[in-house]
């Protein structure tokens, strides 16, 4: 703004100046005018010819061509030009006054130039005829005349005696110019500067111009302010800025500066200062560079206290995770009350069961020895047995969450165990007249496991099958090998089977898909979670896939050999793999679960939503092509909303044909279009590792996507190389070697998964992390096409699941930097 001010004192400085040129301009004029009106010598006797024509004659026709021309230039002024005798009378008038007056020379020529002056203005008129009278030249000055139409016009003035030839004074001659125009403009401009200036003081900006030749600095005193003074400091430049900065946010706030100024490009940052009574706020600075011919550019910018804005973000979030804190609260409490009205339910009907044919035992009211008596007793054992199974349950579940569940493995026939837990249940298997089956692998002969965990998981599959199979269906138990190391016992049933939405609650802890005042189910909602954690603690996966109406099929997958006391991580990084053809799912749960994983599955889109709703995730595995919806379009559902939001993609398959699929191993998925937050929060994942500034390979066949990347990877201090080729990227991966890979999925000729095929069988790449950049919404086409790519792939020797499976093994999530002015 003080900018805007000089422009003003420069224009009303020029406008007197030039007033005065032209002042100067009719005064040779009317000179030149007066000289040729002076007496005429005697005419000499040379007959009018020419050549004997005295120098006399020579001068006067060269007068009257310079008078001719200056009066001309008079003439054709934009200015008024004016000429006046002693007592006011006008005497000249050029073009230029009847425009701005609205008088022909005629009618103003002769007449008191009181015409053009306000009543109010008149006492001017007369000091300046006192000053001409006395030959003294008066300044320009700004005053009011009045035109024909009686208008009051603003103008400039310059006024300037006219002599004779004896130097007396005769007149004078007035030019004035109209600013009207200028001086609304001026004041539009003023009115326009308060209104900013107002402005930035309503919404407290400060506002900044740096020199970026010399580091000083002119700024407003709200400026001052954002950085705890009261008053203007007497200095400042960016070294004074940085000095306040907060130290953890210091250098990240150089380099964001310094790259603006080097590549002349915008500057905003938000950080941390440090006010001289060591609170710490939060500002945002932003700059823009303007650069003009000739002159070295500067930066001009705004600066705002954000203390507010993140305290109230920060508050908003707090609010948000208490709110959410408290839903589940509610949620606990509300399944506590449920599960506590379910177990009283289930303890009272086999106690009922005990004591009333305990009480009739007692009684004599069956003889001794009895069939009847016998009845008795086999009702009050069963009872008693189910009692039991329900302390256990609880009893179990306590100790897994505390960690201290022990296992006894010994070898064990599979066979033996089936029959047992049949046994158990034959009552009501008879009863619903179920058709039980059974088909076990024959070559399973090698297992040692705790005998009675194994029972306990399949009792609960077992039971809950027959539960919800109707009178007259069938229930199949299937045993076969998972693998040389280990083995998937299976549980199908004919019965009403599952809701995907509702496959995610199954193994939560009290939680019964039936579970309102009028459920038709009894049960307390602990057998399939317990399940999942005794499975889990064993280092297996457990899942489920179901039709509506069909029947569902409850699956564990457990190694052969269980060692005791190995380490099995029950509060480590929970993963959730997301792919629907169940061999290469087990395949996947099974691996990571060796590596110490807490694996859970999805088969389904809508499953894994649901399941990403339900729990906090790790990272995920991501099958792009499910049979409910496509890959992509379910991961955008889990990043909308939900704990597992940033859970990273850490491995992507893509399925080749009916028996094979196409794996790699990944960092992470980023979305198109570009997201500043999203790319930040990605690459961060690199800075702990880095002990200098990070550099990116972007790969993408659109130069306007590769300008958009390294804007944005610029702003985040990293160092960007573009490449609009894969195949040139991969030529050049030894000399550029990268940090960090940024992927378009989808280009011509070589697509992202060749090149992440062919990467990762370079010694150089192999262990490079690469972040996929594709749009979320992929068309028919475009699947199809990544489809015949993954078997190009396969067809090769590449894409193996078993190499995408040893990255993920070694995959730990990175720890987010401390201190990041991203916060």
């Amino acid at each position: 703004m003080s900018l805007l001010s000089s422009s003003i004192g420069l224009g009303a400085l020029a406008l007197p100046l030039l007033l005065v040129g032209v002042t100067a301009l009719v005064l040779i004029a009317t000179v030149v005018v007066l000289w040729r009106s002076r007496p005429k010598a005697p005419t000499s006797t040379s007959g009018g010819n020419p050549a004997l024509a005295g120098p006399g004659t020579a001068a006067s026709t060269n007068a009257d061509a310079v008078s001719g021309r200056l009066a001309a230039i008079v003439e054709s002024s934009n200015d008024a030009i004016i000429g006046k005798t002693l007592d006011g009378r006008i005497t000249s008038w050029n073009a230029a006054a009847t425009a701005m007056f609205g008088y022909s020379a005629d009618e103003a020529i002769g007449r008191p130039v009181q015409m053009l002056i306000p009543e109010q203005r008149e006492a001017e008129e007369m000091h300046i005829l006192t000053q001409l009278a006395r030959g003294m030249r008066v300044p320009a000055f700004d005053t009011v005349r009045r035109a024909k139409d009686g208008r009051l016009l603003e103008v400039s003035v310059a006024i300037s005696p006219i002599r004779d030839a004896q130097g007396r004074v005769i007149g004078a001659s007035k030019i004035a110019r109209d600013v009207s125009s200028q001086r609304r403009a001026e004041a539009a401009l003023r009115e326009s500067e308060a209104r900013l200036r107002f402005t930035l003081e309503a919404a407290q900006i400060g506002d900044w111009e740096l020199d970026l030749a010399s580091g000083a600095a002119r700024r407003s005193l709200r400026h001052d302010r954002c950085f705890g003074y009261e008053t203007l400091q007497p200095e400042w430049g960016f070294d004074t800025f940085l000095r306040h900065v907060h130290p953890d946010d210091r250098n990240e706030v150089r380099r964001s500066f310094e790259s603006a100024v080097r590549d002349l490009e915008d500057w905003n940052v938000e950080c941390r200062v440090v006010w001289p009574d060591a609170s710490v706020h939060w500002i945002g600075a932003h700059g823009s560079i303007v650069r003009e011919p000739g002159k070295p550019p500067r930066m001009l910018g705004i600066v705002i206290d954000l203390t507010m804005q993140k305290l109230a973000e920060q508050a908003r979030l707090t609010a948000q995770r208490l709110e959410t804190e408290n839903r589940q609260i509610q949620q606990a409490s509300r399944l506590k009350s449920q599960f506590l009205a379910n177990m009283s339910h289930e303890l009272r009907t086999p106690l009922n069961a005990i004591i009333g044919f305990a009480d009739l035992l007692h009684a004599g009211a069956v003889p001794p020895g009895s069939p009847k008596q016998r009845e008795f007793l086999g009702h009050i054992g069963t009872s008693g047995r189910h009692l039991l199974q329900l302390i256990n349950d609880v009893l179990d579940l306590s100790k897994v969450e505390s960690g201290k569940l022990e296992f006894f493995p010994e070898p064990v026939r599979l066979a033996t165990i089936v029959d047992e837990v049949r046994d158990v249940l034959h009552a009501s298997i008879v009863r619903k007249r179920i058709q039980l089956a059974t088909e076990l692998d024959a070559t399973l002969t090698d297992l040692v496991l705790d005998p009675t965990r194994l029972k306990q998981a399949l009792y609960n599959y077992l039971s809950n099958a027959i539960k919800f199979t109707p009178q007259g269906g069938r229930v199949t138990v299937r045993a076969h090998a998972e693998g040389p190391q280990h083995l998937r016992i299976e549980v199908e049933d004919t019965g009403i089977g599952i809701a995907a939405a509702d496959i995610p609650r199954l193994f939560v802890e009290f939680q019964q898909l039936d579970s309102g005042a009028t459920r038709q189910y009894p049960g307390t909602g602990l057998g399939l979670s317990l399940t999942r954690r005794l499975v889990q603690a064993q280092g297996g996966t457990v899942g489920v896939r179901s039709t509506p109406g069909l029947g569902s099929v409850f699956h564990l997958v457990l190694r052969r050999v269980h060692v005791p006391g190995a380490p099995v991580d029950t509060t480590g990084h929970r993963l959730l793999v997301i792919e629907d053809d169940d061999r290469e799912q087990s395949r996947l749960a099974r691996s990571l679960s060796d590596a110490g994983f807490l694996v859970d599955t999805a088969s389904t889109g809508e499953q894994a939503v649901q399941q990403a709703l339900n729990t906090s995730y790790d990272a995920i595995t991501l099958d792009l092509l499910l049979p409910d919806q496509r890959g992509l379009d379910v991961l955008a559902d889990i990043r909308n909303h939900g704990p597992s939001r940033e859970a990273p993609v850490v491995g992507m398959t893509m399925p080749a044909d009916a028996c094979a699929a196409a794996g790699f191993a990944i960092t992470d998925v980023i979305g198109k279009p570009i997201r500043a937050d999203e790319v930040a929060a990605a690459m961060a994942r690199l800075r702990p590792t880095l002990a200098r500034r990070a550099r990116v390979l972007v790969i993408d066949d659109d130069r306007l996507a590769l300008d958009l990347m390294q804007a944005t990877l610029g702003g985040l201090g990293i160092e960007t190389v573009c490449r609009l080729d894969g195949r040139e990227a991969l030529r050049e991966i030894d000399q550029v070697r990268p940090d960090a890979i940024v992927l378009d999925l989808m280009m011509p000729g070589f697509d992202g998964f060749e090149v992440l095929d062919a990467l990762r069988q370079m010694p150089s790449g192999r262990d490079t992390p690469v972040f996929i950049w594709t749009s979320m919404i992929l068309t028919d086409d475009e699947y199809a096409s990544l489809a015949r790519s993954a078997r190009a792939i396969l067809g090769k020797g590449g894409g193996a699941l078993a190499a995408m499976l040893e990255d993920l093994r070694r995959w730990r999530p990175a720890t987010a930097p401390q201190g990041s002015t991203s916060e």
